[in-house]
C-alpha cells in the first residue's frame, strides 16, 4: 500500500513538473517568440535545471509537440460539444462560440501566430498542427450536412472559409485584449445562417 502511494506521488510530481515546463515554454513563446526562445530560457522560467528539463522533453520541438497535443485535447472538447448539439444552426452556433472564445484568448492568439510562422518554415511543426485543422473542418462539414444543404455549396471549401473567418475574428479580438461581444456573436451567427 505504501509503495503504491509513493508511486502515485512520484507520478503526480513528474506530471506537475512537466506541466510547469510546458506552461513556462508557452509563456516564453508568447513573450519572446518561438524562434527567439531557447531551451535554457524555458528551464530558467520554469525554475528547473537544463538537465531536469531534458529528463522530461528532448528539446524545443518536443515541447511544441506537447503543445500540439494539448491543443488537440482543447479542440476535441469544442468538436464534441458542437456535434452533441441538436440541429444544424444550433450546432454551428455552439461551434462558432466555442472556437471564437478559444481563438480570442490572448495567449492562444499570440501562440497561433507564432506557430503559424514556424509551420511555414518547418514541415514537422506544420504536420503537428494540421491534424487539428482537419478535425475542425470535418466537424463543420458534419454540422453543415444536417438538414437541407444549398445544392451548389462546396462543403470542404465552405468549412475552411468559416474556420478562417472565426479564427481571424478571434485573433483580432484577442490581440486587442478584449472579449467577444454579444453584438459580434450575433453578427457571426447571422452570417453563418445566411451562408449555410
Amino acid at each position: 500500500m505504501k509503495k503504491t502511494s509513493q508511486s502515485l506521488n512520484r507520478a503526480q510530481t513528474t506530471q506537475a513538473r512537466r506541466d510547469l515546463i510546458v506552461t513556462s515554454a508557452i509563456t516564453c513563446f508568447v513573450e519572446n517568440g518561438i524562434a527567439q526562445t531557447g531551451v535554457r530560457d524555458i528551464a530558467k522560467r520554469a525554475g528547473v535545471s537544463l538537465g531536469n528539463l531534458y529528463n522530461h522533453f528532448q528539446g524545443k520541438d518536443a515541447l511544441i509537440a506537447e503543445i500540439a497535443r494539448l491543443e488537440t485535447a482543447g479542440l476535441d472538447e469544442i468538436v464534441e460539444n458542437a456535434l452533441l448539439t441538436n440541429g444544424k444552426t444550433a450546432g454551428l452556433a455552439a461551434f462558432a462560440d466555442a472556437f471564437l472564445d478559444y481563438s480570442a484568448d490572448l495567449t492562444q492568439a499570440v501562440l497561433t501566430i507564432e506557430i503559424t510562422a514556424m509551420a511555414l518554415r518547418n514541415d514537422t511543426i506544420a504536420t503537428l498542427f494540421d491534424g487539428n485543422r482537419t478535425m475542425l473542418i470535418n466537424c463543420l462539414i458534419t454540422l453543415m450536412k444536417r438538414g437541407d444543404i444549398t445544392p451548389d455549396i462546396n462543403l470542404p471549401a465552405s468549412a475552411e472559409l468559416i474556420l478562417d473567418m472565426i479564427e481571424g475574428m478571434g485573433l483580432r479580438i484577442g490581440l486587442a485584449e478584449t472579449a467577444p461581444t454579444d453584438i459580434e456573436r450575433q453578427a457571426l451567427h447571422a452570417f453563418l445562417r445566411r451562408v449555410i
